[in-house]
């Protein structure tokens, strides 16, 4: 049987893609911008409602028990 090379595939590093997510360059990517690249690579609506259930919650504080409220 003889032996086959596979090609050599060129992947994005999570680098690669973070920075592609971060269209404003401000250093932080958010869950609008998230989408925005999912979207673009999977069609739009692809993980609707995980990517609504992370919208929403970017608005909440942190739940954790040692964070206190400011107001």
């Amino acid at each position: 049987m003889p032996v086959m090379a596979a090609e050599a595939v060129v992947v994005p590093s999570v680098e690669d893609n973070l920075r592609e997510m971060d269209k404003d360059r401000n250093g932080i990517v958010t869950v609008s911008e998230v989408r925005v690249f999912i979207e673009t690579r999977h069609g739009k609506g692809y993980e609707k409602e995980i990517l609504d259930k992370m919208e929403s919650a970017s608005s909440q504080s942190c739940g954790t028990s040692f964070a206190q409220s400011l107001f």
